[in-house]
């Protein structure tokens, strides 16, 4: 509310908060199918049907421009994964768009992204770091939140590397070495 609008600012909010809006620019990031749609809408058509009247709420803020990007891959959980431009994009009037990929982009890029494979069977075909010895199978570990367990299996991949852990409280768990902040406790 205290913008001053001679010289302007970027507003960074939800597509619920949006409503009701305007601004003279406008850029939608994330429009790709899982996360708009989010992946629960699938469940039925009323859902899908409130995630493509909450797409039109937020295109519909802009008086000038409008922006509506995806990501070809986007890292989740830590893991690299092939995403697919939204379904909702096939719905918007040619006339009205510039600059969009065809949809053969995104069939083609998706092939040869989940063509090449992101897991090896063969331990030394991703582990330059020497990963893979220092988290074997049977290795005891510490996590902050999980606590003391035990490896179970190693999984080289490619960007990140997962290990199944049997912790003593929580469980099984897979974690990506990278961002789990395992310790290893040595006898």
């Amino acid at each position: 509310d205290t913008i001053d609008p001679l010289r302007g600012a970027v507003t960074l909010m939800t597509l619920h908060a949006a409503k009701g809006l305007e601004f003279s620019v406008v850029s939608i990031i994330g429009v790709e199918d899982g996360l708009l749609p989010h992946a629960r809408s699938n469940e039925s058509d009323a859902a899908l049907e409130e995630e493509r009247r909450l797409l039109f709420v937020g295109m519909t803020r802009a008086a000038r421009t409008l922006g509506l990007s995806w990501a070809r891959v986007r890292t989740v959980r830590g893991m690299r994964q092939a995403s697919m431009r939204s379904r909702f994009f096939n719905e918007i009037p040619s006339a009205h768009v510039t600059g969009l990929a065809s949809a053969s982009d995104d069939d083609e890029a998706f092939e040869e992204y989940a063509g090449s494979g992101i897991e090896y069977d063969d331990p030394s075909a991703f582990d330059g770091d020497g990963l893979a010895s220092q988290f074997a199978p049977g290795t005891m570990v510490r996590h902050a939140q999980f606590g003391t367990g035990i490896i179970e299996s190693f999984t080289p991949r490619r960007g990140a590397h997962a290990v199944e852990v049997r912790f003593k409280a929580a469980g099984r768990k897979t974690l990506i070495l990278e961002y789990a902040r395992l310790q290893r406790v040595d006898f």
